[in-house]
């Protein structure tokens, strides 16, 4: 046999299990990296070269983080770079059942997913649940580059806790106003 072969049960990886439903960790980690070098940019700064041929007038100059852009806009960009040149209805997911509710260790993927095909899959649900956890851990209080003085540091394990269960969260809140 030659060539790629593809599973009938594809396994999504770096994902977790949480309360509100499968998570990839990947994307929110890199909301996490992207608070600890916050950058701004205003739209008219981002649209700056293109303008040059077109005419376009922004009502107020919106202001763009990098946390976001490279969270939840950039799935949503990805999505529509590589689904709408082949359909004309991009879809996030496919979603997936876990293969063990009580000690879940591999996520399989739905094979039936209307009409995307299987090689444009980039953007899963676990994915876009992530991007938008990413987004709002790097707007926490609490996440590391609002409370990087060496006296105040957080660690990871803390800000992951922090993100799905309420109690850890206004913990650390705590924490963190003592430490000031």
């Amino acid at each position: 046999m030659t060539g790629n072969t593809k599973s009938v049960c594809p396994i999504e990886m770096g994902v977790v299990q949480t309360d509100f439903g499968t998570v990839s960790l990947n994307h929110v980690l890199l909301g996490i990296a992207t608070s600890l070098q916050r950058m701004d940019v205003s739209q008219e700064q981002l649209m700056d070269g293109r303008r040059r041929n077109m005419r376009i007038k922004f009502s107020g100059d919106k202001i763009i983080n990098n946390f976001w852009a490279s969270t939840i806009a950039g799935d949503m960009a990805e999505l529509l770079v590589m689904q709408l040149p082949v359909s004309n209805s991009p879809k996030f997911g496919p979603g997936g059942k876990w293969n063990d509710s009580v000690l879940p260790v591999f996520f399989y993927q739905n094979t039936n997913y209307d009409g995307v095909l299987r090689d444009y899959w980039d953007d899963t649900d676990a994915e876009i649940l992530g991007g938008i956890d990413g987004n709002l851990v790097a707007q926490y209080p609490s996440c590391p580059s609002s409370s990087y003085h060496s006296d105040r540091r957080v660690r990871l394990n803390v800000i992951f806790d922090a993100t799905w269960d309420p109690y850890v969260t206004l913990q650390v809140l705590i924490y963190l106003r003592i430490r000031k």
